[in-house]
């Protein structure tokens, strides 16, 4: 029931503003009653929180667990563990990141979540470059992480999470083969 109650919240947020949401439009979309709503949550906003939370421990689980094998290891066309599943989650899960990067979402938690990506990407590449070209290659790698999710969400590409996720590891690859063309000053 609780499964029930969130997939009706995050289809309510793909198609209204969050503060339009009501416990009774909830409970209708999900075609329970009010009283079963609050058997489990308290408020909409209790619904929300896990939704969120839920998101931020996958990703970090994702990382965590896939993280193991240093990026220049990797051969070119082989996919980086820890991008193919972050990108196969962002995947599989599009209606809730179809609220995260839409406009209902609370700047508040896409600059969170977006901040716990962008902290991944300066880990990562510390292990290769100064403190100057991270700053500077992290703002390139996180717009593409970002800008390719987006397009994953939307099916505005014909690229599959595998190839998305080469890509990207390819794009690092290069920067840290290359940081002192790329990112000398």
């Amino acid at each position: 029931m609780k499964e029930d109650i969130i997939n009706g919240l995050i289809e309510l947020l793909n198609e209204e503003k969050y503060e339009n949401i009501t416990v009774k439009s909830l409970c209708k979309k999900c075609y329970i009653s009010r009283t079963t709503f609050y058997n489990y949550y308290k408020s909409i906003n209790e619904v929300l929180t896990e939704i969120e939370n839920k998101v931020m421990d996958d990703i970090d689980s994702i990382y965590r667990e896939y993280n193991y094998q240093s990026i220049l290891d990797i051969k070119n066309d082989d996919p980086s563990p820890v991008f193919y599943e972050m990108y196969k989650y962002i995947y599989n899960h599009k209606p809730i990141f179809k609220y995260i990067y839409g406009d209902n979402c609370p700047k508040s938690y896409y600059k969170k979540i977006s901040a716990s990506i962008y902290k991944k990407i300066n880990v990562l590449l510390s292990q290769y470059m100064t403190t100057h070209q991270v700053k500077d290659a992290s703002k390139i790698v996180g717009g593409f992480i970002i800008s390719a999710g987006n397009d994953l969400i939307e099916d505005n590409t014909s690229l599959t999470p595998i190839q998305v996720s080469i890509m990207l590891k390819n794009m690092i690859k290069d920067f840290i083969t290359n940081k002192d063309i790329y990112f000398n000053k």
